[in-house]
This record gives C-alpha cells, structure tokens and sequence, in this order.
C-alpha cells in the first residue's frame, strides 16, 4: 500500500496506452454532437469531458476524453481513450467524415503524461506551460458518465454489481438513482473511502428519476399512412439534415434517391454507409419554406387520435 505522504509526491507517469483521435474541419462540432453522448457546446480547453460513441443498438463502442486543444479554433476536437478505442472510433466517425467536410487522424507525434501536484513543471523547467499544453480532467466527469450510464441499462430497484467497486462511484451513483448496490472491494483504503460515500449519498427524488419514454412503446405508424391520408403527398421531396440530398416520395410510401428505392430508413442508412438509420429523424420535408422533421409530422398524427 502507497502512503499518503508518497502519494504528495510530484509524480510523472508516462501515458504511451493512450492515443489522440483529432477531429478538424467546419463541420467538427456538428458531427460529434450528432455522434457522441456528451454535449459538445461545453467542451473546452478548460473543461474536457468524458464522452462515448454507441452502436445502433444504444451499446458502447468506446469511451474517452473529449477536449477542445485551443479555444481560438473552434474547429477541431481531440478524443483521448486507448489504443484500439480510438481505432473502432475513428472508423465509425469516418463514415460521415464527407458529409460534415472533417478530417480524422489519430495523431502518432504526440506524447501524453499524467503528473501531480505541477510536477510537468518540475520534470521540465524550461517549458512555458499554458492553459492549451496539458489537460485537466475531473473524476466528477466521470461520475456524470457513469450517472448516464445507469439510466440507460438499468431500472428503479435493480441491483447493480461492480466487482471492482474502488471508492465506490457505482454504488453511490445507483443508490442516488434508487438502484440496489452491492460490491466487492479487497484494499481497505478503498473500501473505507467508499463507505464514507455511499454513507453521504442521497436518493434523487422519484420525480426528478422519469426518463424519456422508451421508442418501442410508442405507437408504430408507417411512413406509408402519411402519405395514403394526405398528410405528406407523392412527388414530395424530402431532405437530408444539410439539405444536399433530396428524395422523392412514391405513391406507395417508399421513397426514391438516384438508384436507391425503398423505406425512409432502409434508403437514409444507404446514404449513410450504415446498416440501419432512423428514417424519422434523418428525412426533413420542406413546409412553408421551413426544413420541418417527418418526425414532428408523425407526433401531430398521433396526437390528433387518428389511430
């Protein structure tokens, strides 16, 4: 066990594990706000942020640190996360990288250290460290990303098991959100310190706990109906979020994009490159000179009881 007067010591720990995945262009913080979990418009040179990128299916692909390196160019963003992380990510975000004019590189020239108490500027003196050489990150992120996590794979009154449980961020995040907890924790520093916080934790409030109502419980309306009742008209054309590509609507509900026919979804993922896209909030049709989501045209449908 490391004392605590050992652990005041300035210390300079090589990060060669990790990788710097750089995104660069005018659409940067466009592409990551639509691809990644956290927000985007709080991320700065001051305030990294723990950020992930899902599959289809809301499962993780990878998770990391999302920084902006320099405030004055708001056009380019570091994810920092291991190895093979930043691989699987780059290769997703590459899908989109044309349509939002980015480029994506993992960035092999650069070396990353975690230090303590100014130690970078103790292990070297004759750099002049600014606020855009070294990144700050706060376990308080981490305790956010983790808080999210929960909500999405867990229910009110499930129990959550961390075989690891370290100073207990697990457990003190599902009993706030009225989760059961149980861990295991072997190193008594630990275990202590996670006792104390579980101790401290306080249950968030039910009604503050409600989360968005699941997708597949909601009413399942085809595209087709809007067209048959009116609502949307054959030889309607439907754009894409950036208004470069327009589609046009078949008489029977499917839709048409150069040789591509077939459902708003199965034709918006074949623009995409993936295997599945979200029709309902990819499509924009033009309503009054405004770019308005089929979305919100099926949300009036269902809400005007004409099912």
């Amino acid at each position: 066990m490391v004392s605590d007067k050992n652990m005041n010591k300035k210390r300079l720990i090589n990060l060669n594990y990790l990788n710097i995945l750089e995104i660069v262009g005018e659409g940067a913080i466009e592409l990551l706000q639509g691809q990644l979990t956290c927000d985007m418009g709080k991320v700065s040179s001051k305030n990294p942020t723990q950020g992930a990128i899902c599959n289809v299916k809301g499962r993780i692909i990878s998770s990391f640190i999302v920084v902006a390196p320099n405030d004055e160019n708001t056009n380019k963003f570091w994810l920092i996360g291991p190895e093979l992380m930043m691989k699987k990510t780059q290769d997703v975000l590459k899908k989109y990288s044309p349509f939002y004019q980015v480029d994506i590189s993992i960035l092999s020239d650069k070396d990353l250290y975690g230090a303590n108490n100014d130690a970078l500027e103790s292990f070297f003196p004759d750099l002049n460290f600014n606020d855009n050489q070294y990144i700050r990150h706060s376990s308080l992120v981490l305790g956010y990303l983790d808080k999210k996590i929960r909500l999405v794979i867990t229910n009110k009154g499930d129990t959550v098991f961390d075989p690891f449980l370290g100073t207990g961020t697990s457990a003190v995040v599902s009993k706030k959100l009225g989760r059961e907890y149980c861990g295991i924790e072997k190193d008594k520093k630990y275990f202590n310190a996670a006792e104390d916080r579980i101790s401290k934790a306080e249950k968030i409030k039910d009604d503050y706990l409600d989360t968005i109502e699941n997708n597949k419980s909601k009413p399942r309306i085809p595209f087709g109906s809007l067209v048959e009742l009116g609502i949307i008209k054959p030889g309607t054309s439907l754009m894409d979020p950036k208004k470069k590509i327009n589609a046009k609507i078949m008489a029977d509900g499917s839709i048409k994009y150069k040789e591509s026919e077939g459902s708003i979804h199965k034709v918006a993922a074949k623009i995409m490159g993936t295997e599945s896209c979200n029709g309902w909030t990819y499509w924009h049709c033009d309503i009054n000179g405004s770019a308005v989501l089929i979305d919100s045209l099926r949300q009036k449908f269902i809400s005007s009881k004409q099912i």
